[in-house]
């Protein structure tokens, strides 16, 4: 797994060195932050994006180049990640989601559709009765 990246932080307009440990993802529109700058602005920095828990898809796939072939970026969703999201409808996790943790989505009680790979590793309580898992692999 590759630790830095070319991926450009929205705030501050340098490289995120560590995807895995220092960046945050604007839930509404996937622009990417250094962790730091977002907890400093708490809202997305991007002209028009409505991202104060309003989205109602949310989508995680990183694929970037550097230098060479295309490496994946592995992301962990821990637990109670998206918790009382009431407006999260459809979330869609590439196969650089390795793993979810427990109650990922307790209290989405609009959520109804989660894809996502086999090789996504959940604990037993990461989805809610009643939300479809639908497989992309």
């Amino acid at each position: 797994m590759a630790n830095n990246s070319n991926i450009i932080c929205i705030y501050c307009h340098t490289s995120i060195v560590d995807v895995k440990n220092d960046m945050v993802i604007c839930n509404s529109c996937g622009a990417p932050y250094h962790k730091e700058y977002w907890e400093e602005i708490d809202v997305c920095s991007i002209y028009g994006c409505n991202c104060e828990n309003c989205h109602t898809v949310f989508e995680v796939n990183f694929n970037y180049e550097q230098n060479g072939p295309r490496e994946t970026v592995e992301i962990e969703i821990e637990d109670r990640a998206f918790l009382n999201n009431k407006n999260l409808r459809t979330v869609k996790l590439g196969n650089c989601v390795e793993y979810l943790g427990g109650n990922v989505f307790a209290g989405c009680d609009n959520l109804e559709r989660v894809e996502l790979s086999r090789s996504t590793k959940c604990e037993r309580d990461s989805f809610p009765l009643g939300v479809r898992k639908v497989y992309t692999d």
